[in-house]
């Protein structure tokens, strides 16, 4: 079993989201994608928090965090707009 522990201590909250994720840490980039894998945003600068685009609409998304140690996390999280 491989079992990352990366996944267990880093968090995206609120979910579902409205306008804002925020990240239990700092993350180098953001990037969402739907479940179609189609890119619908992406924003690189340390930021602990990203306002959602009025683009994204209601649904699942993957969002693929970068952190500052250089490895990836990704989280499945709900928009409702």
């Amino acid at each position: 079993v491989n079992f990352d522990f990366k996944e267990t201590v880093f968090s995206v909250y609120p979910n579902p989201v409205v306008d804002v994720i925020n990240f239990s840490q700092a993350v180098n980039s953001v990037e969402i994608f739907n479940l179609q894998g189609v890119k619908m945003f992406q924003q690189k600068a340390t930021v602990t928090t990203v306002k959602i685009p009025s683009e994204i609409n209601t649904g699942v998304y993957i969002v693929k965090a970068m952190l500052l140690d250089g490895s990836s996390v990704t989280k499945r999280i709900m928009f409702n707009k």
